[in-house]
């Protein structure tokens, strides 16, 4: 890998002091991307730093012949060098002690130049000076009045040194600047000229490429039209004929199915006669079998009355029963003293004779049943007390039987045991519960249905009529049903068949089209 040093750019100037103007090679670094940062902004150019140190002496310099006129070019050159170098310090991050140096000394020399005009800029001379350790001789001739010639050749020698500077600037920000501005633009325009040249013919072989292309991309594209458009035209002559069979077949079916429901309507007309026989037949057997349910009704009265006492022992909430029952009689007392004021409106005095029958009646039977109830509700007291004496006995040897049971618990085996046992005795205790509840039920239909016969038989014709009414729709429903069974059958099996027919057909997605 090449050294630094080998590739960095080289910048030619002269040597300061030199009378002959020899040409020395001074290496400047211009790699860092710090000065090319620098370079970049302003401008600058390896050839116009070149051309800038290449230049001789202006002709006026020339022929003047004075070789303090040749050290100026020489210091002014040494100065453009500083100034570049100055640049290119400011903008790194890093100062060398060497161009720390350099810059020092490019300061010195703007101290003296304006030292010539500016007393302050004298006094910043001498001290700069005595730092530097200069000798008191060299201070006391700076600070010696000068000779007037001397003085006047200095401004004469000053004056040379600004026209010099300024013809130097102008040469370099102007004559260098816009040749190597037209130079540029020259290359440029040769290059996008060539850019544009190549680009106009890559854009023309396109253009052919994209035509042959979208050519052939045409044709295969009729070709596949074409082909799917008789592929569709086949499929639909195919699916046509199909229709066509099909509602043919439907046709006759349909045919058929008329005659068959003419005979399945006179079928249903003769079994719907039979039937009507078989239901008159019936509600007169149902009519028997209530009277006799009813006679049988009374014979249990006493069996209901023998097991009640069993019964009551087991009742928890005796006061609720007594009280559903007591309401029961005053809602039946009610109704019948509203039946009988319906009836005396209607008949007249004999009603109102009936009626006050009735209400007498009603009387006695409200005294009779009230005292019943009072000496029920005295037996009902003393066996609740027994009833919860007995229950607080169970509750005590429930809690001792649990807590043995608890105690005796060693593992989940045994806890699943006992909770089923648990849930056993609660299951056995609600189906008693609900079996006394059923025949108290059962008990106050039976003294209901004793107390109001005339209603029971009414209730019992309404329940026959609305019986004979359900089993009618019933049947009627029925067949409809069957009708509806029949048709829903036949439209299932012609889906079947479509639906096998359509599982030949596979749609392909490439073509999207149905094919065998």
């Amino acid at each position: 890998m090449p050294s630094p040093e080998s590739t960095s750019p080289t910048m030619k100037v002269k040597q300061p002091g030199s009378h002959q103007n020899d040409l020395v090679a001074t290496q400047v670094d211009l790699s860092s991307p710090r000065t090319r940062l620098v370079i970049d902004k302003l401008g600058i150019t390896r050839e116009m730093l070149d051309d800038a140190a290449n230049q001789q002496l202006p002709s006026r310099a020339l022929q003047s012949g004075d070789p303090e006129v040749a050290g100026v070019w020489s210091q002014l050159m040494a100065a453009k060098r500083r100034h570049f170098t100055e640049l290119v310090l400011a903008e790194r991050e890093h100062v060398s002690p060497e161009e720390l140096a350099e810059y020092k000394r490019l300061q010195e020399y703007q101290l003296e130049l304006s030292a010539r005009t500016s007393p302050r800029a004298q006094r910043e001379l001498r001290d700069s000076k005595s730092a530097a350790g200069l000798t008191r001789a060299e201070a006391r001739e700076d600070d010696e009045e000068e000779d007037p010639t001397v003085a006047r050749q200095r401004e004469q020698v000053e004056r040379t040194r600004e026209e010099l500077k300024a013809e130097i600037l102008s040469m370099v920000t102007t004559e260098l600047a816009k040749k190597q501005l037209a130079a540029a633009r020259e290359n440029q325009e040769k290059k996008f000229a060539e850019k544009l040249k190549t680009l106009e013919e890559d854009r023309a072989k396109l253009k052919e490429a994209r035509k042959a292309v979208m050519e052939q991309k045409k044709q295969k594209r009729e070709e596949l039209l074409r082909k799917k458009l008789e592929e569709k035209e086949r499929l639909r002559e195919e699916v046509q004929t199909k229709i066509e069979t099909k509602l043919a077949v439907v046709a006759e079916r349909k045919q058929a199915m008329a005659e068959i429901k003419k005979a399945e309507a006179e079928a249903f007309a003769q079994k719907l006669e039979e039937v009507k026989d078989k239901m008159r037949v019936e509600r007169e057997r149902l009519a028997a079998e209530a009277a006799e349910r009813q006679a049988k009704s009374a014979q249990k009265q006493k069996q209901i009355e023998e097991n009640k006492v069993n019964l009551m022992h087991e009742l928890a909430d005796a006061a609720v029963i007594r009280s559903i029952e007591f309401s029961k009689r005053l809602v039946a007392a009610q109704r019948i003293e509203a039946e009988a004021e319906a009836k005396r409106q209607v008949s007249g005095e004999e009603a109102k004779e009936r009626h006050e029958e009735a209400i007498r009646k009603n009387e006695k039977l409200r005294e009779e049943a009230w005292e019943a109830i009072k000496a029920r509700n005295r037996k009902h007291e003393e066996d609740i007390a027994k009833v919860r004496e007995r229950a607080a006995k169970a509750r005590i040897e429930q809690h001792h039987r649990v807590k043995e049971s608890y105690e005796r618990k060693t593992s989940r085996k045994d806890a699943a045991g006992e909770k089923a046992a648990r849930e056993a005795f609660v299951a056995r205790q609600i189906k008693l519960k609900r079996e006394m509840y059923e025949d108290l039920v059962k008990m106050n239909a039976a003294r209901i249905a004793n107390q109001h016969e005339h209603t029971n038989q009414r209730r019992m014709l309404r329940i026959a009529e609305t019986e004979a009414k359900l089993r009618d729709r019933t049947q009627e429903k029925e067949a409809l049903y069957q009708k509806r069974i029949v048709s829903i059958r036949e439209g299932w099996a012609e889906k079947s068949k479509l639906k096998a027919e359509l599982d030949k057909l596979k749609y392909c997605n490439s073509t999207r089209q149905f094919t065998r």
